[in-house]
């Protein structure tokens, strides 16, 4: 859904219809992408007062009023299944992913937060994440 997301942010918004244009008139390279745990977005752009404005007004105005129309939903969805689908044929995108999978587990498995009732802290991990422990902690 995050990457579905990702995508529509560039189809425009209310106060920014025609982002494409928009960008391509100021010379701007705009792109995002999006992990287990975060999508970010950016913008490469001359640097100016004016660019800059520009810029962080179009990303608020698209974070909280991108259009999300069903003709882009339908067509960007085609278009995240197709990328998903491209790295999943790829054994080591496959691997990659596998291992980034890995490490978002540690990070939520492993946490120590005594403010947490003991009932709700995890105190085992996937085999997987298992394996790569030993690897990311210091030894006591």
């Amino acid at each position: 859904m995050a990457h579905l997301l990702e995508h529509l942010m560039f189809k425009g918004s209310t106060h920014f219809p025609d982002p494409d244009r928009e960008f391509s008139t100021r010379g701007f390279h705009n792109n995002g992408s999006t992990s287990y745990d975060r999508t970010n977005y950016f913008s490469t752009f001359q640097a100016s007062d004016d660019n800059l404005t520009w810029a962080l007004r179009r990303e608020a105005d698209a974070m909280t009023n991108s259009f999300i129309a069903r003709k882009d939903l339908d067509s960007e969805m085609t278009v995240v299944r197709n990328e998903y689908e491209k790295g999943e044929s790829d054994p080591v995108g496959r691997r990659v992913q596998e291992i980034a999978i890995g490490h978002v587990r540690l990070a939520f498995v492993w946490q120590d937060d005594d403010r947490r009732p003991q009932r709700h802290r995890k105190t085992s991990a996937s085999k997987t994440s298992r394996r790569f422990i030993p690897r990311l902690l210091p030894a006591r």
